[in-house]
């Protein structure tokens, strides 16, 4: 940053890994009068406390802006990660992960952050930090007129011996935010001894109680598991919903988030006026812009949470293909022998009946020339008539040549 001077600076990297802070060798405190600070780690840089030292501390007064960072294994009684004392700390795109706040009976306070100044989380995740059995605020703790805006971010596995996730004695706003699995003896998700306003938000799968207090009648569509320790909300109202599984995914991406698997009650769930204003401004941790239509009904609502489903589009209606009729398999008939077409008998063609040569009556001899006329009458033949009836009655019919 050079010499103090009122001018804003911006801290930037051109390597990528771990810097490692050792008790001899602690970063200096960020102080008041020399501008605003921004530390960019491009997503590639994580600050170590190395289990041994505070990692950050910010004066009152100060300004300090954290991006793209990962704030890690911090350890102090107070603040393991960072001891905001009064300045304006704001956080986008980190996270913090496996800080410590470890003291005696007196106690310790917030494993991630401590907070009495103003802070903003945006688009950040504390995961696996923990104050210890007489420690409180495991992520986070907000005290003496400390104001905490918390929007699209991701609390998960943080511990502590009350308020596992955030322990609040001051001012919290909490947006679109998710917080899943964290744990403490009282308050496992969040413990509120102050003023505190959920909305969009969902809290489950905590240990010993999701939300333990009461919310601000600002409060609306907050999905919280635990119906016995749900900050007052009822459910079904203000369109909050209470006692059901937000079925979440597994934990991924930089930084981390919960994805809501398809069945869960808080896709299309949350309040969309909430969504477009300020802090959410329709963004998410996942980067889907707010509000998709996630469930498919035709109408784009934002989701409760951190996350955004991405739209779900509509199976079409599968237009019926015709069943193909079976050509019936044709089943071979059994040759029969051929019946046989009986060779007819052959009419036998009577014998043809002998029509008899009939027999001439004597044949009278032809008178000569010579004969007289007596003896031409005396033998003429008789009247064809009478020898045409005797030649039938012989059997035939013949005729008579003269």
């Amino acid at each position: 940053a050079g010499s103090p001077s009122s001018a804003d600076d911006t801290i930037t990297f051109s390597v990528s890994g771990t810097i490692t802070l050792t008790l001899g060798s602690p970063l200096p405190a960020i102080v008041s009068g020399q501008g605003a600070l921004t530390i960019d780690g491009g997503g590639n840089i994580t600050i170590s406390g190395n289990n041994s030292v505070r990692v950050f501390l910010v004066n009152p007064g100060a300004n300090l802006t954290l991006r793209n960072l990962t704030i890690a294994n911090g350890n102090a009684v107070s603040g393991g990660g960072i001891y905001n004392a009064g300045g304006a700390l704001t956080v986008t795109n980190s996270t913090f992960s496996g800080n410590s706040a470890i003291g005696d009976s007196a106690g310790a306070f917030g494993g991630g952050i401590w907070n009495s100044g103003a802070l903003t989380v945006t688009n950040s995740t504390f995961s696996g930090n923990s104050a210890d059995a007489f420690g409180v605020g495991g992520g986070l703790y907000n005290t003496g007129g400390g104001t905490v805006s918390i929007t699209n971010s991701t609390f998960s596995g943080n511990s502590a011996g009350s308020g596992g996730g955030i322990y609040n004695f001051s001012t919290l706003t909490v947006t679109n935010s998710t917080f899943s699995g964290n744990s403490a003896t009282g308050g496992g998700g969040i413990l509120n001894y102050g003023t505190a306003t959920l909305k969009n938000t969902i809290i489950a799968n905590s240990t010993n109680g999701d939300c333990v207090g009461s919310l601000s009648d600002t409060s609306k569509n907050n999905l919280i598991k635990d119906s016995a320790n749900a900050c007052g909300l009822t459910d079904g109202m203000d369109g909050n919903i209470i006692g059901q599984d937000p079925n979440l995914d597994a934990l991924t991406g930089s930084p981390a988030y919960f994805p809501l698997n398809s069945d869960s009650p808080a896709i299309d769930a949350g309040d969309n006026d909430t969504c477009a204003a300020d802090p959410v401004n329709n963004q998410s941790q996942n980067g889907v812009t707010r509000p998709q239509d996630g469930d498919g009904n035709g109408t784009a609502t934002c989701d409760i949470g951190s996350y955004e489903a991405a739209a779900s589009v509509p199976t079409p209606t599968a237009t019926p293909t015709a069943t193909p009729t079976e050509t019936p398999t044709v089943t071979p008939t059994q040759t029969r022998r051929p019946t046989r077409t009986p060779t007819p008998t052959p009419t036998r063609t009577p014998r043809p009946t002998r029509t008899p040569t009939p027999t001439p009556a004597c044949a009278s001899r032809r008178p000569t020339a010579s004969a007289s006329a007596a003896s031409s009458a005396l033998h003429s033949p008789p009247p064809i008539t009478a020898i045409r009836g005797m030649g039938e009655g012989i059997g035939g019919r013949w005729t008579m040549h003269e």
